[in-house]
């Protein structure tokens, strides 16, 4: 597998905005199910004593988790409104630590644009610039082809 991280789960620090408040309050899960339904968008956290069982926070991390994001949060009465970032994954500089990790594997162009959800003309042109500044991949494996 040529991306090893993508089962290790990001750190609080390495989520941007609100993301990082959630992921030291609620758990780092619980700021990736909100990234992944809410990133990028405006979402509504209502306050505390506002927040109830047919609510999308309550729904996407359950009651414990909603009430200590509303409690560090929410300040307005009523709730409030925050924009939630798409989370550490959608960072460039993750990405490009995705990518170098995959230069110094023995993947094909073609498995690590796969494996990082990634265009291969990004992995040729990232992998090319790796080279011009003087890195060089390791060998692939013999496929067993004859000679």
């Amino acid at each position: 597998m040529v991306d090893e991280e993508a089962h290790e789960l990001p750190e609080a620090d390495e989520f941007p905005g609100v993301l990082g408040e959630i992921a030291e309050v609620a758990g780092i899960e619980a700021a990736l199910i909100i990234a992944r339904i809410k990133g990028g968008s405006l979402a509504f956290f209502p306050s505390s004593a506002a927040l109830h069982a047919d609510h999308w926070l309550v729904d996407a991390v359950g009651f414990d988790a909603a009430r200590k994001i509303t409690d560090h949060l929410v300040s307005a009465q009523l709730g409030d409104r925050f924009h939630v970032p798409r989370g550490p994954e959608s960072s460039r500089a993750h990405l490009k630590r995705r990518l170098r990790r995959a230069f110094f594997s023995t993947a094909t162009i073609d498995s690590a644009a796969l494996a990082l959800g990634v265009d291969r003309s990004t992995i040729i042109r990232h992998w090319a610039r790796m080279r011009k500044e003087g890195f060089r991949r390791p060998e692939a494996p013999s496929r067993g082809c004859r000679k």
